[in-house]
């Protein structure tokens, strides 16, 4: 049931946008975060060395196919030649655990600023701010004193600037794709066991071992569809679970309008419910409430969140999430009891 309301911030108001892409991110409250977990290598695909790769690929009678899915380095380089991030029009992430991915520089187009190249790996978007930059990853700066958070709970957004902060920074939703049976199947059988089983069984077959050769299909291909049926399940879950959106009161310039969570993004100041389940990580700008913390923490005991105040206890201390969880309500959590 609806209770009292307190006003949170998902912690900037509305102005004209800059030109520079510096002024233009500095000016949404949006940082850059330098990569240091990832190896990027830029290439610039040619039509004639695509053509080339296919017709190796049907040389090999899909051998390099099969070995360029395995190895995505090693299509790149045979399709592209290696430039600089600058000219890229794909580029090779190489992680920390080793796995390689080619992704695609697409350009981003806000209104009234210059265009940006940017890629998306693993639903996360990295911007290069210049040709001399790498890509980095884009992240909101709500690390400002206490007194400029409740400036900014102040002034509420226009539907331009949510646009755009949208557009940058993503939808308030985790989306977790459900692959098809025949992709999920295909990367089943396309993995090296699957190949040598199937090797195995054509070996078999020219020795004349036809019954060992079908007894090994039947258990393949048992295996293959227990896994992708198990993979699809558990995908299925998991998109259920992670796509929670919920009814909030976010407040406009003219007032207050109801809209769905997956609509808020940083910067929006909501009103909190009783019994509402917070669909983000929030800051308390005022009131008091209790929070019942266990989906995150395994604590049953509920716990306490106190506003934000206007002045730090300590000179100079800037909003830390970390540091001021007292003030930090979290996605996840359930709203036990509010305090105006």
């Amino acid at each position: 049931m609806a209770g009292k309301r307190l006003p949170v911030q998902v912690v900037d108001g509305s102005e004209p946008l800059p030109e520079s892409i510096d002024e233009l991110l500095e000016s949404k409250s949006i940082s850059t975060v330098p990569n240091e977990e990832h190896i990027l290598q830029g290439y610039k695909s040619s039509l004639i060395r695509r053509l080339f790769f296919y017709f190796l690929c049907i040389l090999s009678l899909g051998s390099l196919l099969l070995l360029s899915r395995w190895f995505p380095g090693l299509r790149m380089r045979i399709i592209s030649r290696m430039c600089p991030l600058a000219e890229a029009d794909s580029v090779l992430v190489e992680s920390a655990d080793g796995s390689k991915e080619e992704v695609a520089v697409e350009s981003i187009s806000l209104p009234g600023a210059v265009a940006l190249r940017a890629i998306r790996y693993r639903h996360v978007v990295y911007i290069q701010p210049s040709p001399t930059d790498s890509f980095q990853r884009l992240k909101y700066n709500c690390n400002v004193s206490y007194e400029e958070l409740h400036q900014l709970g102040n002034v509420q957004l226009d539907a331009q600037e949510r646009d755009v902060r949208r557009v940058l920074l993503g939808r308030n939703l985790i989306l977790v794709p459900i692959p098809s049976i025949f992709v999920l199947l295909m990367d089943e059988v396309l993995n090296p066991f699957y190949i040598f089983q199937i090797f195995s069984i054509m070996l078999w077959c020219f020795d004349d071992y036809i019954i060992y050769s079908i007894a090994i299909f039947i258990m393949s291909a048992t295996s293959a569809a227990t896994e992708v049926h198990q993979s699809r399940s558990n995908l299925k879950s998991i998109h259920e679970m992670a796509m929670y959106t919920c009814p909030v009161s976010r407040c406009i310039p003219n007032g207050i309008e109801q809209v769905q969570s997956d609509q808020l993004v940083p910067g929006d100041v909501i009103e909190v419910e009783t019994d509402m389940m917070l669909p983000c990580d929030l800051v308390l700008l005022s009131g008091e409430c209790v929070v019942n913390e266990s989906m995150l923490t395994g604590e049953s005991i509920p716990v306490v969140k106190s506003a934000l105040p206007h002045v730090a206890e300590r000179q100079g201390h800037v909003y830390e999430p970390d540091d001021d969880q007292k003030y930090t309500l979290l996605g996840g959590t359930t709203v036990i009891q509010i305090n105006e």
